[in-house]
């Protein structure tokens, strides 16, 4: 059975993390697309309240399904044979010898740094486009700066003109491929400076 540590409260939120922006980023897409064209049901006026009341309700819906993944992947994927027993973190992140897929499910706190640094970058485009501010200039730095967070959605694009179920995958893929390239990114930090550590010093010749 799992122990106290694995039922940590912060454990379950650090598992969550990932599985809300699954949610969130398709939701988003639909919310904004939902108020503020006239493409989909309902159609509705613009206004502050119903912004912020379908903002509070995809917050309330990604929760709630991001911390019910969370306990799933906690009793499935924390496994103690995938995981290092001498390890401070025994249990409650990926061991660099467990399958990939484990290592962006339970990522760690510099992982979910850099994870939350990309949703960041993803964020403040969306804020720019949809809103319409900032300057012309800052909009096309933006949406070159996100291009390689929505590769999945690229992919799909041909499916996803006529298919909302494409749409919600290609979002939903996205979140998860940008913790992959978090993950990544931690991992090959990490190579660079196991690198630097071991090299030979150098002689003078």
């Amino acid at each position: 059975m799992p122990s106290a540590r694995h039922d940590s409260p912060v454990v379950l939120l650090r598992l969550a993390v990932i599985q809300f922006f699954v949610v969130a980023f398709p939701a988003v897409h639909y919310l904004a697309r939902n108020l503020s064209t006239e493409r989909f049901f309902p159609h509705a006026e613009p206004s502050i309240p119903l912004y912020v009341a379908g903002v509070v309700s995809t917050f309330a819906v990604a929760t709630a399904v991001s911390l019910s993944c969370a306990v799933v992947v906690r009793r499935l994927v924390v496994a103690p044979s995938l995981r290092d027993p001498s390890s401070p973190d025994h249990g409650t992140v990926a061991h660099p010898d467990d399958p990939f897929l484990w290592r962006v499910l339970l990522p760690d706190w510099r992982t979910l740094r850099a994870y939350l640094g990309f949703v960041g970058v993803v964020a403040l485009w969306a804020v720019v486009r949809i809103g319409g501010i900032g300057p012309e200039p800052l909009v096309t730095l933006l949406a070159f700066a996100v291009v390689p967070f929505g590769v999945p959605l690229l992919f799909l694009a041909p499916l996803a003109i006529g298919s909302h179920v494409a749409v919600v995958v290609g979002y939903a893929a996205s979140a998860i491929w940008t913790a992959a390239l978090a993950r990544l990114l931690v991992e090959a930090t990490d190579a660079t400076r196991e690198g630097s550590a071991t090299a030979p010093p150098g002689e003078d010749h």
